[in-house]
């Protein structure tokens, strides 16, 4: 007899397979099927796939012995017999599969590489399957856990390998013969690869709880080192003269020739904005490591930034660093009294003039007139929330309003960052959708 549980994890397996079938039909295909490919292009894509394999192959066994010992840990805290009995069940259902899940990963890795010419602009299986839960009446809103977990997986890899995902993105723009793919489609990016997990596991028994945990350990022991698996693709790619002098400015801004992208702190800032839309998992005790180290990255990436741009910070300064309390007590003052230009809706924003403000405010804000100074962490807050608002109004209409209301908010939001770094790394904060909204 079908229980509720198993009843609903199939219903919830079902509309994932419809909606990987409905945006993705012609998705599982081989490198062998592709004979029109030109003879070099046929050449790189089985080199990639090669060191796919050859990574993939060593990796995912951990991979899966991780997520045994992981659910056989949870098994044995369990409250009660039912839910013991659960959780071995689905470690019963992990220790055969390996090699199946092994291969069907690695089958869709090598489908992403042969369909690099024909990829469309398209949501991923993950958001597929979430517009398809949501028409799905009979299954309950939690199953969507799995889907925004491997979002947010997915995007924390992006951010921690942006650098060497915009390479790979080019060069394989190269091989495809057309413009540097989203981070959606990139084949072998962290988008791709989590959905070819996803694919691994489908068809296998395990609940919302397990799968969850079987990403997560993907994430821990697959994603978290990847970066050494892209600089290799890189390496062999322009060894392979695939864009061979690709490069980064000291300053962040990538450049091939004359082309470029927007400066990559620009582009981690306007992700941290637009990934949101999507919605995230709660953030957990579990993850604040995750986060600081997140946060970490976003300010190493900064200080990058102000190194090749010739902009040193300040260093060995007599004045205070300014307590939380005291930027918090001007930034108030600052709230309750906007400038002219924040005001008005055809002006250009400038968050340089806004710090500059600060600044001039702490310099009067210290004990007996002392000169107050922004502590290093604070001062990176304040950078990188400047050159978001930077983005997000460079766009907004200079007749609408929006760009004199996002002006405004700027001073809030950065005094939500300054107590919250989630505000970066959460993509369901309410400061961040605020903003969206």
């Amino acid at each position: 007899m079908m229980t509720p549980a198993s009843s609903r994890r199939r219903l919830v397996a079902a509309a994932g397979d419809k909606a990987i079938r409905h945006g993705d039909s012609a998705r599982v295909t081989t490198l062998a099927q592709r004979s029109e490919l030109p003879p070099r292009v046929r050449a790189l894509l089985s080199g990639l796939l090669e060191r796919a394999r050859s990574h993939f192959l060593g990796v995912l066994p951990r991979t899966l012995d991780e997520i045994e010992s992981a659910l056989f840990k949870l098994a044995e805290r369990a409250g009660s017999n039912a839910l013991q009995q659960e959780r071995f069940a689905s470690l019963r259902e992990i220790k055969p599969n390996h090699a199946l899940i092994s291969s069907r990963f690695l089958a869709h890795i090598e489908a992403s590489l042969a369909q690099i010419r024909t990829q469309v602009e398209a949501p991923s299986p993950t958001q597929a399957s979430i517009t398809a839960r949501a028409e799905l009446e009979l299954v309950d809103s939690s199953v969507l856990e799995e889907d925004l977990a491997l979002q947010e997986i997915a995007s924390k890899s992006e951010i921690r390998n942006s650098q060497a995902l915009y390479a790979l993105s080019h060069r394989l723009g190269v091989i495809a013969g057309s413009p540097a793919a989203t981070n959606e489609v990139l084949a072998l990016g962290p988008v791709q690869l989590v959905d070819a997990f996803r694919e691994a596991l489908r068809g296998i028994d395990l609940g919302v709880e397990a799968r969850v945990l079987a990403y997560r350990q993907f994430d821990r022991v697959t994603l978290l080192p990847i970066s050494i698996f892209y600089q290799a693709l890189n390496t062999w790619l322009a060894e392979q003269r695939v864009l061979p002098n690709l490069q980064w400015q000291a300053a962040g801004k990538p450049r091939v020739g004359d082309g470029g992208r927007e400066p990559l702190i620009n582009q981690v800032a306007q992700e941290a904005l637009e990934q949101q839309a999507t919605g995230s998992a709660p953030v957990t005790q579990a993850h604040e490591v995750g986060d600081a180290e997140l946060f970490g990255t976003l300010r190493h990436l900064l200080a990058d930034r102000r190194r090749g741009a010739g902009i040193e910070q300040s260093r060995g300064s007599m004045a205070a660093q300014a307590s939380r309390d005291d930027l918090q007590s001007v930034l108030s003052l600052l709230q309750r009294n906007p400038d002219a230009r924040a005001k008005s809706a055809s002006s250009v924003y400038d968050s340089g003039h806004f710090r500059a403000d600060l600044l001039a405010q702490l310099r009067r804000a210290g004990p007996h007139g002392d000169a107050l100074q922004l502590a290093e962490e604070d001062a990176d807050t304040v950078d990188l929330i400047g050159m978001l608002f930077d983005h997000i109004t460079r766009d907004a209409g200079s007749d609408s309003g929006t760009r004199a209301l996002l002006s405004r908010l700027h001073v809030p939001v950065l005094r939500v960052a300054l107590g919250d770094k989630t505000f970066f790394t959460r993509r369901d904060h309410p400061a961040r959708e605020l903003l969206n909204t």
